[in-house]
């Protein structure tokens, strides 16, 4: 890199770290929002590396299955009375 450029650069540095300090709430605004970025990036990036890239760590998870509870219109007996539960 030629000095002229290099010199360019220092003074580039030194006048954004001079507004930095100038404007400590843009600075706390802008450190968070890099901060929340860089995390929310990386959380985004394991969970799909993890799931879609190498996959799940099954034999075979096509087969498995998702089970949850039904609903049913049965009576539900409680101290009060008689109560019907709902889907």
């Amino acid at each position: 890199m030629p000095y002229s450029t290099q010199m360019t650069i220092l003074q580039d540095v030194r006048y954004a770290a001079r507004l930095l300090v100038r404007d400590p709430w843009f600075t706390l605004v802008a450190a968070l929002a890099l901060g929340l970025g860089i995390g929310l990036n990386t959380t985004v990036f394991t969970f799909v590396n993890a799931v879609l890239i190498r996959g799940l760590p099954f034999d075979s998870p096509g087969e498995l299955l998702y089970v949850t509870k039904a609903h049913s219109y049965r009576p539900i007996r409680s101290a009060c009375g008689s109560i019907r539960s709902r889907p």
